[in-house]
């Protein structure tokens, strides 16, 4: 369900809070957050374990939203 909505469209949600994101992860003082591709916007990323080996790389988070701006992390996918 989610991997349809990347198709096509680098940032989308679908009725049931899933978003997929695509931007670049950093860190400030061990909290991770997700630089939005193609706006200014960043998320405060939940369930670090899964993003941090892709510090500083360019990805695709598909997750569930807790608040208009923090990410529960569901998947994570490394763009080239």
């Amino acid at each position: 369900m989610a991997e349809n909505l990347a198709q096509g469209c680098p940032n989308a949600s679908d009725d049931k809070g899933h978003r997929v994101v695509v931007g670049t992860i950093v860190d400030c003082n061990q909290t991770f957050f997700l630089t939005e591709e193609l706006s200014p916007h960043a998320y405060l990323l939940t369930n670090i374990d899964r993003v941090q080996t892709f510090l500083g790389r360019k990805v695709r988070i598909t997750g569930a939203l807790q608040s208009p701006h923090v990410l529960t992390v569901e998947t994570v996918d490394e763009l080239h």
